[in-house]
C-alpha cells in the first residue's frame, strides 16, 4: 500500500454574483457627445472541501472552509466631437476600484503522516 494521499474526496461551493450597469449620454452642444458609465459587480462565495486521510489505522477526516467577498466598481467616461468635416475626435478614460476579503481555515493536512517518516 502506498500510504500517501487522500480518499473520499468531496466538497462543495456556492457563489453569487450581482452586476449592475448604468450608462448615460449627454449632448450639451451640437457635435459634442459625453457618455459616462458605471458598472458595479459584487461576488460572495463559500467553499467546503473535505477528505479522508491515509495512512492510518482509521483514516481521519480533514476539512477546510473558505469564504470570500469582493466588490469591483468601474467608471468610464467617453467624449466625442464631430464638428470638423471628415474628422472625429474622441477621448476616453476608465477607472476600476476593487476591494474584497478572503477567509480560509484548516485545510488538507497530513496529521497521521509526519514529514520525517520514511517512504513505504
Amino acid at each position: 500500500m502506498n500510504g500517501l494521499g487522500y480518499t473520499s474526496l468531496n466538497g462543495g461551493a456556492h457563489e453569487q454574483t450581482h452586476v449592475g450597469n448604468v450608462n448615460l449620454m449627454a449632448t450639451p452642444v451640437k457635435n459634442l457627445t459625453i457618455v459616462p458609465s458605471l458598472r458595479v459587480e459584487s461576488t460572495t462565495g463559500m467553499q467546503i472541501p473535505a477528505a479522508s486521510e491515509r495512512p492510518a489505522p482509521t483514516p481521519s477526516l480533514s476539512a477546510a472552509m473558505g469564504n470570500g467577498e469582493k466588490l469591483d466598481v468601474r467608471e468610464r467616461l467617453d467624449v466625442r466631437y464631430t464638428g470638423v468635416t471628415n474628422w472625429v475626435f474622441s477621448v476616453g478614460g476608465e477607472w476600476t476600484e476593487g476591494s474584497g476579503n478572503l477567509y480560509q481555515t484548516n485545510g488538507l493536512n497530513t496529521v497521521n503522516d509526519p514529514p520525517d517518516r520514511p517512504p513505504s
